[in-house]
């Protein structure tokens, strides 16, 4: 947890996933999303004091797809293995909303643990991000490889959210569930389990620099021919967000 809370960094990916659902199954590595100004910190605590060592810095094709990336340590000591990803700006949340579906739009921080779809995520099911998918062939090579990794640990994987069972009457663009919502991750949707609370200087320092994700996941409009809603993700400052309540 220092790592996190000395460079701001989160852990999402499939080790996020576990401390949020039932599913039972051996992360491969371990996801650090890192803002690009702590690259150098963070990548000191994971070597000195971790143990680790970097194998490789580079973009590899499982990464390429994602906007808010610009760069991946590969680190191993023995058979484990971290992954220190540099996320572009000061908020590295950003990078969890262009993942492949929401199943994997989770994170913990140094004070606290997000589900951004907790009523699909806990019945270990998953939207698909379709403009991920749609983008090009390497795009969907990665995505279809996602979605099946995903379903071999147990995910029901989804196009349609209109598919799942109770969304008969299902309300494009207003429901939680639903890909085309427009969501933050300060809004009421979303499930908070806090950890840590800050106090001191660190919570004055949280207050002035606290930064929100944003976002909207694209694909055809839900039960409508012709409507394409495009991905949309941006961090801003917490402050100027209207945080929207569950319909």
């Amino acid at each position: 947890m220092a790592l996190l809370r000395q460079t701001r960094s989160i852990v999402s990916g499939s080790a996020a996933l576990i401390m949020v659902s039932d599913l039972e199954f051996v992360p491969g590595d371990l996801d650090i999303y890192t803002p690009l100004s702590q690259e150098e910190p963070a990548l000191a605590i994971v070597q000195r004091n971790m143990g680790f060592e970097t194998v490789s810095s580079w973009m590899p094709r499982g990464y390429s797809n994602n906007a808010a990336i610009c760069k991946v340590h590969r680190l191993v000591k023995g058979r484990k293995s971290v992954n220190v990803i540099i996320v572009q700006g000061e908020d590295p949340t950003a990078a969890v909303f262009h993942f492949h579906s929401t199943v994997v739009m989770n994170y913990l921080s140094a004070f606290g643990l997000y589900c951004a779809y907790p009523s699909l995520t806990l019945s270990d099911t998953g939207v698909m991000n379709l403009p991920v998918v749609l983008r090009d062939v390497r795009a969907r090579t990665n995505a279809e490889d996602c979605y099946e990794k995903y379903r071999t640990r147990g995910v029901t994987m989804v196009n349609d959210v209109r598919k799942l069972s109770g969304h008969a009457r299902h309300e494009c663009r207003r429901d939680a569930e639903c890909p085309h919502t427009l969501r933050s991750t300060v809004d009421e949707l979303g499930l908070h389990a806090e950890i840590l609370e800050p106090t001191g200087a660190e919570a004055e320092y949280l207050a002035r620099h606290r930064y929100a994700t944003i976002w909207m996941l694209g694909g055809p409009m839900c039960g409508a021919r012709g409507t394409y809603f495009s991905n949309f993700v941006a961090s801003i400052k917490a402050c100027e967000i209207t945080v929207s309540k569950a319909s």
